[in-house]
């Protein structure tokens, strides 16, 4: 019993001639069929199985595309289910980001994320059983800090929340050479040059960490 993982990650386009098989090119499109029409590849779509009984990762398979759409993506996740099928794994959940692509997929597969019935899964290609879908919490924490310092306030259900705040707190707490207990530093504040962790803006929308 796993879940599947996956995640597309940008490529820089480049073509050279495979090392083991010299009469074959790499870095064009590639969804394990030749082309007739081969274009560079920009990203990487990888394909993880985890387990859910046993903390093992196993990878099962990565495409090479460029601008790929909704309803080819739920494909190629539809096939990998199907080949897990067939070697006895049960899939029961997929998780993912919250790429465009992947949440204009969730209908095409059959699911449903809006607030007009709600379906938080669709039947599986092969037996018919439920899969789950889960969207990463660890990006969705990074879309908030994101949207939050791009928008400036956003509202809660206590009222307002203004970015500038949070950038006073810090001058002030910098000033002072005193830091409260609520773990805000310069690196909650210029966070663009490590947009991939997720530690900082866990703790930034943490509300444990407001002064009351």
């Amino acid at each position: 019993m796993c879940s599947a993982h996956f995640k597309d990650q940008d490529l820089k386009p480049s073509c050279s001639v495979d090392r083991v098989c010299l009469a074959k090119t790499v870095g064009y499109v590639d969804f394990g069929e030749d082309t007739e029409d081969p274009e560079e590849a920009t990203e990487a779509l990888v394909l993880m199985a985890a387990g859910l009984n046993a903390p093992r990762k196993i990878p099962v398979a990565y495409y090479l595309t460029n601008g790929l759409k909704a309803p080819n993506q739920s494909q190629l996740l539809c096939d990998i289910l199907r080949s897990l099928h067939e070697h006895d794994i049960a899939c029961v959940a997929i998780t993912m980001d919250g790429h465009p692509t992947n949440t204009k997929m969730v209908p095409v597969l059959g699911g449903n994320f809006s607030s007009n019935g709600m379906r938080s899964y669709f039947h599986h290609p092969s037996s018919g059983t439920n899969v789950y879908i889960f969207f990463d919490a660890c990006h969705l924490f990074k879309n908030i800090r994101s949207s939050f310092e791009s928008m400036s306030i956003i509202s809660t259900p206590e009222g307002p929340a203004k970015w500038y705040h949070l950038v006073q707190l810090n001058g002030l707490q910098e000033r002072l050479d005193l830091h409260a207990a609520n773990k805000l530093s310069k690196k909650h504040i210029k966070f663009h040059n490590k947009k991939m962790g997720f530690k900082r803006p866990i703790s930034k929308v943490n509300f444990d960490m407001t002064l009351k």
